[in-house]
């Protein structure tokens, strides 16, 4: 099968069934049916397992492996690897609820990629590189998340153990060198990548180029660790760096596996945000800059000193005995009261709004990185092999990435082109894909940084819903964005006037 390219439309398979709103708990998530191509080597189970169903119908209905759909030899990512190849598959393990945010819902399930989601993935990517072959589940979570957890939590832990004793040849890797303590920023080392790193400059060519200033009072970082001004020193003019893990860089195939969720800085977070954990060094990557605009995007408007310093604040308050635990009973306490009351906090802060103008075009950069880089931080002409896979099944509303409501949703889609994913699944929330910049900047990346169709009459859509551009899954809106990307509703004059005096896409 041909790459997605700039000259041809781009394919997505769309599955939505909205009572399919449970995942599969008996690890390793064997399949219910024996499929003609055998894809669990004769593992099956026996209560019903619709996830690995659905997984497999939108591989079927990309067309991957045409001429042997339905035989014994299909083996659909044959496409995309070859045998003995590494395979990398890349979900949304970005963290487990904290105390008081697990009021809203699910503790995990509507925040990370599930287990059995993946199943179907690493069954086909065995069939497709052979016990030579590699496949890798990897990320870079939160720089506080706790990896163990999380990757418990989703059933991908007792998954990938039971796999190995199967004999395929799986292996489970946290990208990180280290961690932090939440709130008190004690640090503690991690091994990482253990092929190492590559450090890419796209100086003038940069997504972030059109910000930049002279002299720089430039970028603070979202993960709260001690160096919040780190971005200063990647990112200036004619420099913007990001280092990247070998393991990634190394891949033959790169699956990508998000959670459809919503993002109080991006509007959503799905192929292209997810890109974020490829790189452990977050502390390099803006998020925003300081400030209100028209010298930031930080927050909307100046909050006053207090929030302001607030990241101070709470670390000398950490500093202290039982600083933690203060704290944390201080937002379990505040934000039970509020849901008590029906309230919601309303400050924005961290760049949690739609006049973010700085993390899209980050996400932008990570996205060339992962299709056209190479160990050494050279960039190359062919793009990398790729399939992204979205979670949909339990997915985020609101506050998200870390503070989602629960949204039962019964998605799953998949496309060659994350652009055109992206794009796709927006309309289907129920938002304007043309509201959102990270796909907007995504679509106009071009010669030699393409990345992927923004258009939706220049997307070919297989579902199984007859007239799939009429579904309205209306997701609330993150805190920041609310009137603003909903598809059936005008912005208003005053976000338009902010609209207007963003800088350029690049």
């Amino acid at each position: 099968m041909n790459a997605p390219s700039p000259d041809k439309n781009s394919k997505v398979a769309l599955f939505y069934e909205p009572n399919l709103v449970r995942y599969p708990e008996a690890s390793p998530f064997d399949p219910s049916v024996p499929f003609p191509e055998n894809p669990s080597n004769d593992h099956i189970h026996a209560k019903p397992n619709p996830v690995y169903e659905a997984v497999r119908w939108v591989l079927e209905r990309l067309g991957l492996d045409r001429e042997h759909q339905g035989t014994v030899s299909w083996n659909p990512l044959s496409d995309l690897v070859s045998s003995g190849g590494t395979v990398i598959l890349k979900p949304n393990l970005v963290d487990v609820k904290q105390g008081w945010i697990a009021l809203g819902g699910e503790r995990i399930l509507d925040m990370v990629t599930h287990g059995s989601v993946l199943r179907p993935l690493v069954d086909y990517a065995y069939r497709a590189v052979g016990s030579q072959g590699k496949i890798i589940i990897c990320d870079a979570p939160l720089v506080h998340a706790d990896f163990d957890a999380v990757t418990k939590g989703a059933g991908i832990q007792a998954m990938v153990e039971q796999l190995m004793a199967r004999g395929v040849p799986i292996s489970l890797l946290d990208l990180r060198e280290e961690i932090f303590a939440r709130w008190t920023n004690e640090r503690q080392e991690l091994p990482g990548d253990p092929l190492g790193n590559s450090v890419f400059d796209f100086e003038s060519r940069s997504a972030l180029a059109s910000l930049d200033t002279s002299p720089q009072k430039y970028f603070t970082l979202a993960d709260h660790t001690e160096e919040r001004n780190e971005p200063q020193r990647h990112h200036f003019k004619d420099c913007h760096e990001y280092c990247v893990p070998n393991t990634i860089l190394n891949s033959d195939l790169f699956i990508n596996v998000p959670k459809l969720k919503t993002h109080i800085k991006a509007g959503v977070t799905l192929s292209l945000k997810n890109l974020m954990g490829i790189t452990h060094y977050r502390r390099w990557m803006p998020h925003h800059r300081s400030g209100a605009p028209p010298e930031g995007d930080e927050y909307p408007f100046d909050p006053g000193v207090i929030l302001r310093k607030r990241h101070t604040i709470v670390r000398r308050i950490a500093g202290y005995p039982l600083g933690t635990t203060v704290i944390r009973a201080g937002a379990y306490l505040r934000h039970a009261a509020a849901r008590v009351m029906g309230r919601r906090d309303k400050t924005v802060i961290d760049g949690g709004w739609y006049g973010n103008d700085t993390l899209w075009r980050t996400l932008v950069d990570l996205n060339r990185v992962l299709f056209y880089g190479c160990p050494g931080g050279k960039f190359v002409q062919t793009r990398r092999s790729y399939l992204s896979l979205v979670d949909g099944i339990i997915a985020g509303e609101g506050n998200g990435p870390v503070k989602p409501t629960t949204r039962p949703a019964g998605v799953i889609a998949a496309s060659l082109d994350a652009v055109a994913l992206d794009t796709v699944l927006a309309w289907f929330m129920g938002y304007d894909p043309a509201r959102i910049r990270m796909i907007q900047g995504a679509a106009v990346s071009s010669d030699p940084f393409w990345l992927g169709q923004g258009e939706l009459d220049k997307i070919e859509v297989s579902s199984n819903v007859v007239d799939w551009r009429a579904v309205n899954l209306d997701f609330r809106e993150p805190l920041g964005w609310e009137g603003y990307l909903k598809r059936n509703i005008a912005i208003s004059p005053e976000m338009q006037q902010r609209l207007d005096q963003m800088k350029p896409f690049r």
